[in-house]
């Protein structure tokens, strides 16, 4: 299995490189042209195979969350069965394509994180609901309650 090279900069950063396909890139380019021409389960499933492990421990990189990195790595696979036609072999390899696509759902993902509240089940553990009413008490029965007092 190929590995991730990580090359050091300038200031101690560290730039990230696609692994090496050991030649499997004109297979991958062919796969990727089978899912363009539209082609339903089998080279999907390949490309998944060889790139989701690798997507995965990407995702976990940026992200730092198992169930992110998850769902990156399935929006990503997504986008790939979208975005195949727009794949040009001479403008880059299949595995910087798929590395490009799960870059990008990792920053989506990242914004949309940003701007979302947090959910019942995010942080801590399940918060607690109301007991009396699903619904958030009214205008006018916030000020009845506050005037009985």
């Amino acid at each position: 299995m190929p590995r991730v090279t990580l090359l050091p900069q300038r200031l101690g950063r560290r730039r990230f490189r696609p692994p090496d396909t050991d030649g499997q890139d004109g297979g991958d380019a062919a796969l990727l042209a089978r899912v363009a021409a539209g082609e339903a389960d089998g080279p999907i499933g390949e490309l998944y195979d060889r790139y989701a492990q690798r997507v995965y421990r990407l995702g976990l990189r940026l992200l730092g969350d198992r169930g992110r990195a998850e769902e990156l790595v399935q929006e990503t696979f997504v986008r790939l069965w979208r975005a195949a036609p727009r794949f040009d072999p001479a403008q880059g390899s299949v595995a910087t394509f798929v590395y490009v696509l799960a870059q990008r759902v990792a920053v989506d993902q990242h914004r949309r994180a940003a701007v979302r509240p947090p959910g019942p089940m995010d942080g801590d553990g399940p918060r607690r609901r109301s007991t009396t009413s699903s619904k958030p008490p009214s205008w006018p029965s916030m000020c009845a309650r506050r005037c009985r007092r």
